[in-house]
């Protein structure tokens, strides 16, 4: 419960900061990176958080603790995956659409840089997956602390000495949001 509630607050405080110390271009480019690093970690996590917290109940059960070190390895190189599929069917994207003379007035511009929601994805699926197995081994609060606090601290502390310094911009935004959740997986 501690581990929600802190994790409300940390967002709070946040997007209130944010709200009032970055512009609306900023904010706009940070918002469509969080949608598009959300929807496509859904899409290109491939369900691996669930299939995870099942593999380490029943490994746990069967007390297989070497299967389930084994595993962690395994799902940190699946979120990397997960970052490169991204990457890849990004970049595809930009290339196909990009080019097409019907879709003139997309502007692959104005999105978030590939590279960025790449990592953003990895980022998100590598700590939701971390957070299943915890739960799964009996932490459930290491496990809610791990996917709603630890990611959004470097964003935190990124947003309060950067805001207060007034360089507060959509991309370091993002790449704050990145970091804290590449932390939280290594």
């Amino acid at each position: 419960m501690l581990g929600r509630v802190f994790g409300l607050f940390v967002q709070a405080v946040v997007g209130w900061v944010t709200l009032n110390l970055a512009s609306t271009g900023d904010l706009g480019f940070y918002y469509v990176f969080v949608a598009w690093t959300l929807t496509l970690g859904w899409v290109f996590g491939f369900g691996l958080p669930e299939q995870a917290m099942r593999l380490v109940a029943v490994a746990l059960a069967e007390k297989e603790g070497a299967y389930i070190r084994s595993l962690g390895l395994i799902l940190i190189v699946c979120a990397l995956i997960s970052g490169m599929v991204t990457y890849v069917v990004l970049s595809c994207a930009a290339a196909l659409l990009g080019n097409a003379s019907t879709l003139a007035h997309w502007n692959t511009n104005s999105l978030p840089p590939t590279l960025l929601t790449s990592l953003g994805v990895a980022g998100l699926v590598g700590a939701r997956t971390g957070a299943q197995v915890l739960k799964a081994m009996r932490l459930p609060t290491v496990g809610l602390y791990t996917e709603f606090v630890f990611p959004f601290v470097p964003l935190l502390l990124g947003v309060v000495v950067s805001g207060s310094r007034g360089a507060l911009t959509g991309e370091f935004l993002a790449w704050a949001r990145v970091s804290g959740f590449l932390l939280t997986v290594a």
